[in-house]
C-alpha cells in the first residue's frame, strides 16, 4: 500500500505504507500549523508554506539522491529526510533557543530527543512507531545529527544537501521571487562519493554557483528583511515578557503560541503589535564593528529612551559565518583531487567576503525615528 501526495514543487510524491504511520504522528502533524519562514509573510503574503511540506519535499530528493549514489539504506535515508526539522518550534528558526527549559536545544537536539522519547519528551510517539515500521529511531537520530559526518547524514545536512535544495526552491516559488533557478536534477546526477565524502564533478561549478547565488539572494531579500527581522524582535521580546512558563510554547504550533503571547497581560502589548503588523521601523543602519553594541545602547539610553523604545539588529548575525554556514565549501573532484569549489569561482569566494561585511541597525517607534537617528549624526 502507498498514498501520493502532490507537491507543487517535486510534483507526486509517492509514501510507502511504512511512512504512513509516522507521517500521521501527532509529532508530524503539528509541522502543518508551523510556516516554513517564520515572520516572512508579514512581508511576502505568499509564504505561508509550512514545515510538513517541506518535510515531505526532503523526503523525495533525498531518495533520489540516495539512489544516485547507490546508498544501501535508501529507506532509513528517507525517515530522517522526513523528520530533519520534527524539532522545530512555533515559526520555525525565529524563536529558537529563547523557549524555557530548552533554550540551550537546537531544534535538531529536540529532534533527536522526540525521535528517541528522551526527557522531557517520554511522551512522544515515534520511538514507536518507528520500531514497528523496520526502523532503528538511534539510526535514524543518528544520521539528522550526522555527527560523524557520513555519507548518508550529508544527504540530509551537507554542504549539498536534500533539505536546501528543497526549501530554496520552496521558498522562492512562495515568496514570488523566482530569483536564480537551478538544475537539482543535475547536481544529484553529477555527485559522487569516496565512501566519506559528497563531491561534485569539476563541470558541474557553474550549477553549484547557480544554487549558492540563489541561496545568496534569498538570504539578502528574504531570510534577513528588515521587517521580518524586526517581527522577530519583537515577538522574541514579548516572549521575554511571558509571565507564564514558556517551556509550555516550545511544541506548539504557530496558532497555539500566538494565542498564548496575546492572552497573556506581559506578552500581550508586542504580540498584538506583530499580529497588527505595527512594527518598529529602521532609524539608522551602520557599519559594524565588533562590540560596537554597547555603545550604541548606552548612547541611546542615555538620550532618555528606556530599552523597550527601541531594538538593535546585526545582518548578518554574527553567527552567521564560515564556510560551513555560508557552504561555499562545496567538494570538487579534479582530475583525482579533491578540492573546494570556491578554488574553481571567484564568485563563490566573493560569496563569502559579501557575508563578512555586517550592519548594525537600530529600530524605534516610528514616533522616534527622526530622534534616534540624531543621535549618530
Amino acid at each position: 500500500m502507498f498514498k501520493v501526495i502532490q507537491d507543487p514543487i517535486n510534483g507526486p510524491i509517492r509514501v510507502d505504507s511504512n511512512f504512513i504511520p509516522i507521517i500521521d504522528s501527532p509529532e508530524f502533524q503539528r509541522l502543518r500549523g508551523i510556516k516554513q519562514l517564520g515572520m516572512c509573510y508579514l512581508v511576502f503574503p505568499g509564504a505561508n508554506h509550512t514545515r510538513f511540506e517541506h518535510s515531505l519535499g526532503t523526503m523525495r530528493l533525498a531518495e533520489e539522491y540516495s539512489i544516485s549514489l547507490n546508498m544501501d539504506n535508501i529507506d532509513e535515508i528517507k525517515a530522517a529526510a522526513l523528520l530533519h526539522d520534527i524539532g522545530h518550534g512555533p515559526f520555525s528558526h525565529s524563536f529558537e533557543g529563547l523557549l524555557g527549559k530548552n533554550r540551550n536545544l537546537s531544534h535538531e537536539e529536540i529532534g533527536v530527543k522526540l525521535i528517541l522519547g528522551e526527557k522531557p519528551f517520554e511522551y512522544s510517539t515515534l520511538p514507536d512507531r518507528l520500531e514497528k515500521n523496520g526502523f532503528s529511531p538511534g539510526s535514524i537520530a543518528s544520521l539528522i545529527s550526522n555527527g560523524k559526518e557520513s555519507v548518508a547524514g550529508s544527504i540530509i545536512s551537507g554542504e549539498l544537501d536534500a533539505d536546501e535544495m528543497d526549501y530554496l526552491r520552496r521558498d522562492s516559488y512562495y515568496t514570488g521571487l523566482g530569483t536564480i533557478p537551478f538544475d537539482y536534477h543535475r547536481v544529484i546526477n553529477i555527485s559522487g562519493t569516496d565512501g566519506k565524502n559528497i563531491f561534485i564533478e569539476e563541470k558541474g561549478v557553474p550549477t553549484i554557483e547557480s544554487i549558492l547565488l540563489n541561496r545568496f539572494l534569498m538570504y539578502k531579500m528574504v531570510y534577513f528583511h528588515k521587517t521580518s527581522r524586526i517581527a522577530q524582535l519583537m515577538l522574541s521580546r514579548a516572549i521575554e515578557q511571558y509571565k507564564q512558563d514558556t517551556s509550555s510554547l516550545v511544541l506548539m504550533d504557530d496558532g497555539d503560541f500566538i494565542w498564548n503571547l496575546k492572552n497573556d497581560s506581559g506578552s500581550k502589548a508586542l504580540a498584538l503589535m506583530v499580529l497588527k503588523r505595527d512594527l518598529f521601523v529602521p532609524a539608522i543602519s551602520l557599519d559594524y564593528k565588533e562590540g560596537m553594541e554597547k555603545k550604541v545602547h548606552e548612547t541611546i539610553i542615555s538620550s532618555g529612551f528606556q530599552d523597550n523604545d527601541f531594538f538593535m539588529d546585526v545582518i548578518p548575525p554574527k553567527s552567521f559565518e564560515g564556510k560551513k554556514r555560508i557552504k561555499t565549501g562545496v567538494k570538487v573532484m579534479s582530475e583525482g583531487i579533491m578540492k573546494e569549489a570556491e578554488e574553481f569561482s571567484p564568485l563563490l569566494s566573493a560569496l563569502s567576503e559579501s557575508f563578512a561585511r555586517r550592519k548594525l541597525t537600530v529600530f524605534s517607534h516610528k514616533d522616534n525615528r527622526q530622534k534616534v537617528k540624531l543621535l549618530f549624526q
